[in-house]
């Protein structure tokens, strides 16, 4: 049972929309293919590690998932690059990648994954979904047991006013380096918060950014 927001009007315009991919993909028609003549090639010689400066479109993210070249980026219970990476193994041939997070885990793990859908050849689009809670969380001075709902994990944290002015800092430097990855790599961002007009979001801002059409 769907919402009471998504009534028959809604859904009746979000069957006309379009996603709107910004390049072409390889279809089935005839076209390039792979030649049977044998050429000059080049010897493999080595892996070596990522480092800062290097085209993400040189990664072997198959390598990736199979290893734990991931293993440098946090020790979380869940690693969002190698879970891509296994992901991108089973898709055959590039198109749109639509990826939906509220992107509160770090800043590296995010620019992995992306770079990873990049690699991937992809015309990638984000979506960062943000609560009311984590915009503005509410005060907690005596202290409130918080549990993760990824690992069931609990820590008691006090919540002064000190502490949710450095959380808004560090949450809108955060988004400002999020849009600004994406921005500088040609990748469509937009925020929605559970506040908003999803209906509008959908409809026009959407389309406005040019992920919809």
């Amino acid at each position: 049972m769907l919402p009471s927001l998504f009534t028959s009007q809604f859904l009746a315009r979000l069957e006309t929309l379009r996603i709107r991919t910004r390049r072409r993909f390889l279809g089935s028609r005839p076209g390039g293919h792979l030649s049977l003549r044998r050429g000059a090639g080049l010897e493999f010689a080595d892996y070596r590690h990522y480092t800062p400066g290097d085209d993400p479109r040189y990664i072997d993210w198959k390598l990736y998932s199979r290893t734990d070249l991931s293993a440098h980026l946090p020790s979380g219970k869940i690693d969002t690059p190698a879970a891509l990476a296994r992901h991108l193994q089973t898709i055959h041939r590039p198109g749109k990648a639509i990826w939906l997070s509220d992107f509160l885990f770090p800043a590296e793990i995010c620019q992995a994954g992306l770079n990873l859908l990049r690699a991937a050849n992809f015309d990638l689009a984000i979506i960062q979904v943000l609560g009311h809670a984590d915009l503005d969380p509410p005060l907690a001075p005596a202290g409130a047991r918080l549990v993760d709902s990824e690992s069931n994990e609990s820590a008691l944290v006090r919540f002064d006013a000190q502490a949710k002015k450095e959380y808004v800092r560090r949450l809108e430097q955060h988004n400002r380096e999020l849009r600004s990855f994406c921005h500088q790599r040609g990748v469509h961002y937009a925020q929605f918060t559970t506040g908003q007009d999803l209906q509008q979001f959908v409809l026009r801002e959407l389309p406005a950014l040019g992920m919809l059409t």
